[in-house]
């Protein structure tokens, strides 16, 4: 029997934990250890690709939606 405080609700995960686990980060040594003389044949990602795992852009917009509709003002807008 349920207690009056339960509730069938389904939750979802919050858009910051969907984004740590899907956008992956640039390595800092990809080519393997530093100053390692033992080639490394497995070179970057080590597991499978999930579907929704993607490569973030260090050079675009942190949060997206707050900059969605603005043109860019780099070079700055003017009449010449």
């Amino acid at each position: 029997m349920k207690n009056k405080h339960e509730k069938n609700t389904s939750y979802s995960e919050l858009a910051t934990v969907e984004s740590r686990r899907n956008e992956l980060t640039a390595e800092e040594f990809p080519e393997g250890p530093y100053g390692s003389c033992i080639p490394s044949e497995d070179i970057g990602k080590s597991t499978p690709w999930r579907q929704d795992q993607r490569v973030s852009n260090p050079y675009g917009y942190e949060n997206k939606n707050l900059h969605e509709g603005l043109p860019r003002e780099f070079p700055p807008d003017y009449e010449p």
